[in-house]
């Protein structure tokens, strides 16, 4: 026997959470270990009129304008294999769907600002850096060679920022198509590091 299941007998239904010792309905009790070993036909002839059935939750159904619970056991529907839990749907009212759409627009954002400075840091550690933070701040320093990789890397940063920027606005008016975050990734401008350059330092 699959658990949790239901005990369902007449009206009554009882939920049972794992192998138990129990009272079948002429008062015997029985072993634990009958929940392994028993078949359909020993249910019946040992505690007749009852039903032993598996829980099947397959869950809420899917539509962001409700919110769902479950319904009381008494009300979830009694199939051939399985007692199948039912939810109970509540409309949404319009604040909370602006919020869970205002909640799903800064994840998504975060996701895209994440993806980026994790590629922007990646491509500043293959040049020794810690992250790209720290490979700009090297363009105010007073020996040249630094100076100008730390710009390099300030400009390089400030660009791939200001082509996020654009891209989103070009997205948000429906010119272009909205992009994974990995594909956002794949368009920002080169690194102003040769590959051959990155390859020396790693």
């Amino acid at each position: 026997m699959q658990f949790p299941c239901v005990i369902i007998r007449g009206n009554a239904r009882e939920i049972v959470r794992y192998p138990a010792q129990f009272s079948g309905p002429d008062g015997r009790n029985h072993h634990a270990e009958v929940w392994a070993l028993w078949t359909a036909d020993d249910w019946s002839q040992e505690c007749p009129g009852w039903r032993v059935l598996p829980i099947r939750d397959d869950g809420p159904p899917s539509d962001p304008t409700e919110t769902f619970a479950p319904r009381p056991l008494g009300e979830w529907d009694e199939a051939v294999d399985a007692l199948v839990v039912t939810y109970a749907a509540t409309p949404k009212t319009a604040e909370q769907i602006a919020a869970e759409q205002e909640a799903a627009a800064a994840a998504e954002q975060r996701a895209y600002a994440d993806a980026v400075q994790a590629e922007l840091d990646r491509v500043a550690r293959l040049r020794r850096y810690d992250s790209i933070h720290h490979a700009a701040n090297y363009r105010g320093s007073k020996i040249p060679r630094y100076a100008a990789e730390g710009q390099a890397a300030a400009d390089w940063r400030d660009d791939c920022w200001a082509f996020v920027e654009d891209y989103q606005g070009r997205v948000q008016r429906g010119e272009v198509p909205q992009p994974t975050p990995a594909q956002l990734v794949a368009m920002l401008p080169d690194p102003p590091w040769t590959a051959a350059a990155i390859a020396a330092a790693a």
